[in-house]
């Protein structure tokens, strides 16, 4: 238990790091009209990818993410699970949350978002 206790320690301290470093501000505006003020990794892919090693294939994503830590923003995932609509304001644009998966160890959260135009 002493060796989980320190390994989750090491990672809030980590995430909180990258946070600091390469994390951007974001509002979480719940359904129930709460604004919730929290640090995100934001990831909005632009640029087309190569299907294998073909150059006459691209993926040309459109689907930004938010990833954040479990205490950031709490009961997000539970008003997604449950198909309340919710949204997160981010650089000044606002998306529509779709889902919320949990990643790594259970403790990070990624949140599929949709611009709201």
């Amino acid at each position: 238990m002493v060796l989980v206790a320190k390994f989750d320690d090491m990672a809030r301290r980590t995430f909180s790091h990258v946070l600091d470093i390469m994390g951007e501000d974001a509002s979480w505006l719940s359904s129930d009209g709460e604004s919730v003020p929290g640090r995100i990794l934001f990831a909005y892919p632009t640029e087309p990818m190569k299907i294998g090693i073909s150059d006459s294939y691209e993926y040309k994503p459109v689907n930004p993410t938010a990833e954040y830590y479990k205490d950031t923003f709490e009961g997000l995932k539970d008003a997604s699970d449950n198909q309340q609509t919710e949204f997160l304001i981010i650089r000044s644009a606002k998306y529509f949350v779709t889902s919320v998966e949990r990643i790594y160890d259970g403790e990070t959260l990624v949140a599929n978002l949709e611009l709201v135009e």
